[in-house]
């Protein structure tokens, strides 16, 4: 079939196709309208060394390890944010049952990555704002307390702590417009296949 073919074909059944987007378009609107709102609490943690001052006057080094030394550590926080003990610990504190469904649940709505060397930004979803301002709040201080545990025991002298204005609230919203355009598009793509192939 050759490409003057597949025009015709489509300016015989345009009609159809304009239908078709409209439809596809409706189609995305209704689903924009079910999807429910999210709502996402959000941190920056940094990750520093506390620097202990020379006690006989001598020059110290310690200035220059410790972002060397701090920047491993935001490693092994990313890990702790991400461990199953750490969500587990959050359940408990909020009252939640562990089961390997919650646990599931917890990491899904979690995301976590890093943003420079000794910064890692963490986020949490839920349905409701209350909701996740109290997650959020939970997982921040389950990790400082697992943190402090840590650093103590190790002697490391490393404390973490949440930059600018703290834990983040923001609501997050189904697109409408997008999603019109999207559905269009899959009703406009579809139907033309479908004609072309059929030649209906």
């Amino acid at each position: 079939m050759e490409i003057t073919d597949i025009f015709k074909i489509i300016q015989k059944r345009f009609l159809l196709i304009i239908l078709a987007g409209v439809f596809g378009g409706l189609l995305g609107l209704i689903v924009a309208k079910i999807t429910p709102v999210k709502y996402i609490a959000s941190a920056t943690i940094s990750v520093s060394k506390r620097l202990e001052p020379a006690t006989d006057g001598s020059f110290s080094y310690e200035g220059f390890y410790a972002s060397q030394t701090a920047d491993k550590f935001s490693e092994t926080v990313f890990g702790i944010l991400k461990s199953e003990s750490l969500a587990a610990s959050v359940l408990s504190n909020l009252s939640y049952p562990i089961t390997h469904e919650t646990l599931k649940n917890f990491m899904g709505a979690l995301f976590v990555r890093k943003a420079a060397p000794s910064l890692l930004y963490v986020e949490v979803t839920e349905t409701s704002r209350g909701g996740a301002e109290k997650l959020g709040r939970s997982l921040l201080a389950a990790m400082e307390e697992e943190v402090s545990k840590i650093s103590t025991e190790g002697n490391l002298l490393v404390k973490v702590s949440v930059i600018g204005n703290g834990l983040v609230v923001k609501e997050e919203a189904p697109n409408p417009v997008l999603f019109v355009i999207l559905g269009a598009m899959v009703g406009f793509v579809v139907t033309v296949t479908k004609i072309v192939l059929w030649k209906i």
